[in-house]
């Protein structure tokens, strides 16, 4: 693709096959440079402002498909994998350490509300505690639908002792929040795990996560842990 010198923008096009390729009449381009140069250049200006909006387009909803869940509207959890390594990298960097809290939220009877009434019930669900819980939280706070019935949130700058605060008060709306299927209104039950960085070193992604999911164990009683890493 030849690249206009006052174009501010310039774009790569691949395709699978050729005739996916814009066509253009190789006289009719030349015929419109030697009679009216200067409509030909705002010609092939307009047209690679056209492909390189197109193209951003494309990219940008491929990017979205990519790092978000569909049913929530959330970060999916590769997404948020990602920030979480980030977010404890830079923590691990700097000498006077901000503790990362991670909070996982499980909606532990999602099964059997779906198993009652149906899937597009719990989907509808699902997209209201999204909400909920995205209105709960800060800007700087990552959010993610961690898997089918789970919820994980990176806390940045939060001790464990605000995270089990925030918890309770979350759990707390979640459970007195009324969810209407047809003419039943439903209650959903949720428990919580939270786990978060301390100041004496550095630490693991991982742990801090199977910390999270072994203080969620315990909140249903199933074993101890004191969610620091």
């Amino acid at each position: 693709m030849g690249l206009i010198r006052s174009c501010e923008r310039s774009a790569t096009v691949v395709a699978s096959q050729a005739t996916e390729l814009l066509q253009i009449n190789e006289k009719m381009v030349k015929r419109l440079q030697w009679l009216y140069p200067r409509t030909a250049h705002r010609f092939f200006f307009n047209l690679m402002k056209v492909l390189c909006d197109r193209l951003e387009n494309a990219t940008r909803v491929f990017l979205d498909q990519r790092i978000t869940d569909r049913l929530t509207g959330l970060h999916n959890s590769d997404f948020f994998m990602q920030v979480l390594k980030r977010e404890v990298a830079l923590s691990n960097s700097i000498k006077e350490k901000d503790p990362i809290s991670l909070v996982i939220i499980s909606v532990d009877d999602l099964a059997r509300i779906t198993l009652q009434n149906g899937y597009e019930t719990s989907d509808i669900i699902l997209r209201k505690i999204a909400t909920l819980l995205e209105e709960n939280l800060r800007e700087r706070d990552h959010l993610c639908r961690f898997n089918a019935n789970q919820f994980a949130c990176a806390l940045p700058g939060t001790s464990l002792k605000d995270a089990l605060i925030l918890c309770k008060r979350i759990q707390t709306h979640l459970e007195d929040q009324p969810f209407q299927s047809g003419s039943n209104t439903l209650y959903i039950r949720v428990n919580f795990g939270a786990s978060a960085t301390s100041q004496d070193g550095a630490v693991d992604v991982y742990r801090l996560i199977d910390a999270a999911f072994r203080s969620l164990d315990q909140n249903r009683g199933h074993e101890n842990c004191d969610g620091i890493v």
